[in-house]
């Protein structure tokens, strides 16, 4: 019966693996959450169904919702036995300039730190509104090809050093079901969807924290939670920042006025940046007239996509990654968010990651409380590791410009 149940769990994906006091159910990955009918829906869709009742209010497209997406190389998952910190990641970016890594580690909460060598780190991918630290990371990368020979060492959050030894293989094909939990990380930050290109167990690994080997958990005492993986992860993120209107587009600015710490609640934020986005006319494939409002980054570069006024799409580009890490799709379209409309417009959103369409699905709704405010609700509803993160926000029209604030709404989901 053992060797029975090893088996099964060997030809089961990490993400499965991931659990603590829960039922292996709770971490099964999936497939996309929507069928060919479905996405459809969103090729080509529909102007927002709302009547204005006045100008806008701002010269220039306004931004709703802000999206995310990460694309990694390789990406070593961990979890320790170490008493303060649950899951490790050590995650390799590959930019023009050489891979970047970075050391994750997520308390048993769920709250996730970043640790990596980045100047001005709090301005890196901003957009991403977790706790980071700059600090060395130290990596002695002897891999060739798929077999993977890692020696990873730093500080921690907590100042304490870690050293972590990691050998394997990267498996050569993609699973069959992709679509990956995200196990509760980071869940005071972001509505989350991950796609699992490759992943599979390490051979070996062990991580020493303050100088203890702490060793490797096992899944009902049988199979040690030391995975290798390529994955990539977009979605929604809680938002603070301001727009103003500039000549070309606008500058948007985070944090907005008084922001509240996501992670612990207290006042600040944990990334700053004074972006410079650019307004250009462009036409979308079904010939349609268009607005693209761009950011280019050096690492992650933004494009949300107006018909109208109205907000279409929004994808997040990786450098020198083929296809967008995440596109979020609406239908029919956001209405232009800058002009006055009675009563509540809701659309349905899907969110396709790293290729893979439908990976989430829920709908995002707007109404306008009062002359200068817009209230926003995001409701993901599939799958069950995206409903658990809803958001609630507002957009704050001034003589100046506009305020996004987005935050988390607290809700707990079982498993479908």
């Amino acid at each position: 019966m053992r060797a029975v149940f090893l088996a099964v769990l060997l030809a089961t994906p990490p993400i499965v693996l991931l659990v603590s006091g829960c039922g292996v159910r709770r971490y099964l990955p999936g497939k996309a959450v929507l069928n060919a009918a479905d996405l459809a829906n969103f090729a080509t869709p529909s102007p927002a169904t709302v009547t204005y009742t006045g100008p806008s209010r701002v010269d220039m497209p306004v931004i709703p919702v802000q999206i995310f997406g990460l694309f990694y190389g390789l990406d070593v998952v961990l979890v320790s036995k170490h008493d303060d910190w649950d899951m490790h990641e050590y995650a390799r970016v590959d930019l023009p300039s050489g891979p970047l890594w970075l050391a994750k580690d997520a308390r048993p909460t769920g709250v996730q730190t970043i640790i990596a060598d980045v100047d001005d780190i709090e301005s890196w991918v901003p957009e991403a509104a977790v706790p980071r630290r700059r600090g060395a990371v130290r990596v002695d990368d002897q891999s060739s090809g798929r077999d993977v020979d890692l020696s990873v060492a730093y500080t921690n959050w907590d100042g304490q050093p870690v050293d972590v030894r990691v050998t394997g293989r990267v498996h050569r094909k993609p699973p069959h079901k992709r679509n990956g939990s995200t196990m509760g990380h980071s869940r005071q930050s972001t509505a989350v969807a991950l796609d699992l290109q490759r992943f599979g167990p390490a051979r070996q690994a062990t991580v020493n924290i303050g100088g203890v080997d702490v060793g490797i958990k096992r899944l009902l005492g049988i199979y040690p939670m030391k995975f290798l993986l390529e994955q990539a992860q977009g979605g929604v993120m809680v938002a603070s920042q301001r727009q103003l209107a500039r000549d070309g587009g606008f500058t948007l600015t985070r944090p907005g006025a008084n922001p509240i710490d996501p992670a612990t609640g207290e006042p600040g934020w944990p990334t700053h940046g004074t972006e410079g986005w650019t307004v250009q006319a462009g036409t979308e494939d079904d010939g349609t007239a268009c607005l693209i409002a761009l950011r280019d980054g050096p690492v992650i570069t933004l494009r949300y996509v107006f018909v109208d006024g109205g907000l279409r799409r929004a994808e997040a580009w990786q450098v020198d990654h083929a296809q967008p890490v995440t596109v979020m799709r609406f239908a029919p379209a956001l209405p232009d968010l800058s002009r006055p409309f009675a009563g509540t417009a809701t659309s349905r959103f899907t969110l396709d990651i790293n290729g893979q369409q439908g990976q989430g699905t829920g709908t995002v709704s707007a109404a306008w409380a009062d002359p200068d405010h817009v209230d926003i609700r995001l409701r993901p509803e599939k799958p069950w590791w995206l409903a658990d993160r809803p958001m609630d926000g507002r957009l704050s029209y001034d003589a100046d410009g506009v305020e996004l604030d987005m935050h988390r709404v607290p809700v707990s989901v079982d498993p479908e």
